[in-house]
């Protein structure tokens, strides 16, 4: 049983809900089991107890305690595994609109085929505790990290956090085909280019995103913003401001900007052109309006570092 709510907004029946469900059941079985000669046992974790979530604190907090308890058994002798795993398929596991956010940090449900065949095979070693999932992590790694370095990732082999070469040679063509198109028309190529990926992230048709329209108003959130950061970052070889998409939110603001980056322009005349356009923009806001913005920025922000 797992919540999504932050910690402050939790109540002690909610928190009851979500802890006795994991703890207080592990630990009567441990109490129960300590004089009994099993083959194993094993505590079904999760992997928010590995990296966290937002609004996932008790349910994180529940599932280390199935993790420290497994080293404990195990301490004493009793076979024990605890086994964080990432959300399986299936109508009872995580329900449609979690498993979409997950799949959106890369993270894709496993079969139960798979996960039965996982922890038979945990089960033939010596491991304590291992994490199973369906992990991109060359996009989680991004989003995980898209506020500063992360610890995890010191600890996977480098082989699994280094990027593949397909997809750095892919966007050295695109960023060549770009400087190779001539001035006048550099613009509109750009402009199809973010159609084209803006379409893909909010599963629009190129179409149906607009030159005036606001990203956020299409329908981009944090995590999009992340993912389209991520393509701009790769595709022009270069890493730009995490506030990019929220500075130059419309296709044509954006557009604008990369032709600028394009043409050799300055990060001091860019810097120069932004600040005159957010204070443009700012000014020509009511107080209303300047407020439903500040909040808006901060929620983005907020859900931004939260992973």
């Amino acid at each position: 049983m797992a919540s999504d709510r932050p910690l402050e907004n939790t109540d002690l029946s909610e928190f009851d809900g979500v802890w006795s469900a994991k703890v207080t059941g592990a630990w009567i079985l441990h109490q129960l089991t300590q004089e009994m000669s099993l083959d194993f046992s094993v505590n079904f974790s999760s992997i928010a107890s590995v990296w966290g979530g937002k609004g996932q604190g008790v349910y994180a907090a529940a599932n280390q305690f199935l993790d420290g308890l497994a080293h404990y058994r195990s301490s004493l002798g009793q076979p024990t595994w605890s086994i964080n795993w990432g959300p399986w398929a299936g109508e009872n596991m995580a329900d449609a609109k979690f498993k979409t956010k997950l799949s959106r940090l890369g993270i894709t449900p496993l079969s139960p085929a798979t996960g039965i065949r996982a922890l038979k095979a945990l089960l033939s070693t010596n491991l304590i505790q291992a994490t199973v999932a369906r992990i991109d992590w060359h996009l989680f790694q991004d989003i995980y990290q898209s506020r500063r370095a992360r610890l995890l990732f010191e600890q996977i082999a480098p082989a699994t956090t280094t990027k593949p070469t397909s997809r750095s040679q892919s966007s050295g063509v695109l960023l060549h085909q770009l400087k190779q198109t001539p001035k006048r028309e550099l613009f509109t190529q750009i402009k199809t280019y973010l159609q084209i990926k803006l379409a893909k992230i909010l599963k629009l048709k190129p179409a149906a995103i607009e030159p005036q329209q606001g990203f956020f108003e299409l329908g981009l959130d944090s995590l999009m913003v992340v993912e389209l950061k991520n393509c701009l970052d790769r595709d022009f070889e270069t890493i730009f401001s995490t506030s990019l998409i929220f500075n130059y939110s419309t296709l044509d603001k954006l557009a604008s900007y990369l032709e600028d980056f394009l043409n050799g322009q300055t990060e001091m005349k860019i810097q120069e052109r932004e600040n005159q356009l957010e204070t443009k923009e700012i000014d020509s806001l009511n107080p209303q309006e300047l407020e439903q913005l500040l909040v808006r920025e901060i929620q983005e922000i907020e859900t931004l570092i939260s992973y």
